[in-house]
């Protein structure tokens, strides 16, 4: 495995709240106290994540941007080079756009932004039959290329006969694959790593439906003007609702009843992982689960990270917070749930319980899941991405189900002992604690993924995602880092076991992605959605012209 790759988090405004929180178990949602969010890229230095890092794909044959390569700042006067590679020199080479953003894909809606030549000095690459470069730099206007959106473009080659035809482009995620092909001929490399959505070199250039995009990172929902209504699918209740759910599974009314309930600190089966959760909350963690007996599964997990007033922050220090959750101290939360039974759904409901704990180990009403605080209503925040219902007549929730977690969402300490590889059985345990507890089958399917070998399979791709590159891809740049670990809960379409399942859904995740600015639901996986490259793997594969920018920036 090649050097793990470290985590940049998101850029996030600060908020501070007087809220009680809490954060959830699940790896995607997190509540605490007073919320804070850091106003830089969450970094590390020394924190390792087992995820691998693409590297870059060599000069002679990259091809620049990428589909889904990402800008800051202003579009309105960002210059973008744009550079690639053709088979004769003195090749005339035209760089075109999107007359605008939201026309659909054909032969009529392209205008040409730049003109170039092929380089006359050829270059070579692993093969006899030479190459020639070319490079144009242009400003396509934030007309076509929307503040915070995307702009489409392709790149076609004019050769002395008048002969039009396409040119190829790589995703911004090829680099994996160029590497693992290094040695081989341009011409192989090319042909296994272009992107699923590109043409082939000297394709035509008539009836293309799908092109390249550059994905503007200068807005995001949450600092557009616009705030998302982050973990409102459920709705709200109040905290008298809460009072009356704590009351109906009969709460533990502090952290030492809830752990002595559950026999931990009594047995030698006690699962304990120490992490930073760096995909969606940005807090150190530590995480305890028991699987008794009698079928009861229960789990709480600590919540480490403040500034230096005390106060939680989210997407803070990693290097700090990961250190206070190994030292056991400033911990601001504890969040807790229990399965009762190997059955998912029980219908008699309240099968899975959710319990919050303040710093002072009390039983909390609130938990605040966002520097926004709009949600803050136990169980309903948690059904977000745990799944499931809760009825406030019956005072029962159904539906609701732990979820497995992932190790590439995490960072882990270098120091002997707290690594992934040292942590690795620990959370395999864990997850197949999980697994059996009830869980949905698109749940099962992932950690049976996870561990079908000897070591965990962290590139595991389910069988109804793996019928072509495409489908791959959309499973591990899109769906895998930003859908996964809330719709792991579901059941039906919308579990989305096969891309079919998912492209079904077309509209419905346009609108909820790219027009309501709603998914993902939870903030900080919501903003490292908008800074990376989904967006253009996104449209591509659904076939959709959009800008896709969001709401208040339009």
């Amino acid at each position: 495995m090649a050097r793990p790759s470290l985590h940049r988090g998101a850029m996030l405004k600060p908020h501070s709240s007087t809220a009680a929180a809490c954060v959830l178990l699940t790896i995607a949602a997190a509540c605490a106290p007073p919320a804070k969010l850091e106003t830089r890229e969450t970094r590390s230095a020394t924190l390792a994540s087992p995820r691998e890092e693409a590297p870059e794909i060599p000069a002679a044959i990259d091809i620049q941007p990428a589909n889904g390569t990402t800008f800051g700042g202003r579009t309105a006067e960002r210059a973008v080079t744009f550079s690639g590679f053709a088979t004769g020199a003195g090749v005339t080479i035209e760089v075109q756009v999107l007359r605008s953003p939201t026309v659909a894909i054909a032969d009529t809606s392209w205008v040409t932004l730049a003109t170039t030549v092929t380089e006359a000095t050829p270059t070579t690459f692993n093969d006899p039959t030479p190459i020639f470069r070319w490079r144009v730099t242009a400003t396509p206007g934030s007309t076509r290329w929307p503040l915070g959106g995307l702009m489409r473009f392709r790149t076609i080659a004019t050769d002395a006969a008048g002969r039009k035809t396409a040119l190829p482009f790589f995703d911004e995620s090829a680099g994996l694959c160029v590497e693992r092909l290094r040695a081989r001929s341009w011409r192989e490399v090319l042909a296994q790593c272009k992107s699923p959505f590109s043409p082939d070199l000297g394709g035509p250039i008539t009836n293309q439906t799908r092109a390249a995009a550059i994905v503007s990172t200068g807005r995001e929902p949450g600092n557009a003007g616009f705030t998302p209504p982050y973990l409102n699918r459920k709705g709200e209740i109040t905290v008298e609702d809460t009072k009356a759910y704590y009351a109906a599974i009969d709460a533990p009314a502090t952290l030492d009843e809830y752990k002595e309930r559950f026999g931990f600190g009594e047995s030698r089966g006690e699962v304990e992982t120490t992490f930073f959760n760096a995909g969606d909350l940005g807090i150190g963690r530590e995480m305890h689960c028991l699987e008794s007996k009698d079928d009861v599964l229960a789990c709480y997990v600590t919540n480490y990270g403040v500034d230096a007033d005390g106060a939680p922050l989210f997407n803070g220090d990693p290097d700090a917070a990961l250190d206070d959750a190994i030292a056991r101290r400033n911990g601001f939360a504890t969040v807790a749930m229990a399965k009762f039974g190997t059955k998912y759904n029980d219908p008699r409901g309240n099968d899975v319980q959710f319990f919050v704990y303040g710093a002072d180990g009390a039983l909390a009403n609130e938990a605040q899941l966002d520097s926004t605080g709009q949600n803050k209503s136990i169980p309903n925040n948690c059904t977000n991405c745990h799944g499931g219902r809760y009825d406030t007549r019956t005072r029962r929730l159904t539906g609701s189900t732990f979820l497995p977690f992932d190790p590439e969402a995490f960072l882990f300490s270098e120091r002997r002992g707290l690594g992934f590889a040292d942590q690795e059985r620990a959370l395999k345990t864990t997850n197949e604690m999980i697994a059996r507890a009830g869980a949905p089958p698109v749940a099962v399917q992932l950690v049976s993924g996870f561990y079908a070998g000897r070591s965990t399979n962290l590139d595991f791709i389910p069988a109804g995602w793996s019928g072509d590159e495409e489908s791959k891809l959309l499973y591990r740049e899109v769906y895998k880092p930003y859908c996964r670990t809330c719709h792991v809960s579901q059941v039906g379409d919308y579990a989305f076991m096969r891309i079919e399942d998912f492209k079904l859904e077309a509209a419905k995740t346009i609108e909820s992605v790219c027009d309501d600015n709603q998914m993902p639901i939870a903030e900080t996986t919501m903003a490292a959605f908008w800074n990376s490259p989904a967006r253009a793997y996104l449209v591509n594969a659904l076939g959709v012209s959009t800008p896709c920018a969001p709401k208040g920036a339009r």
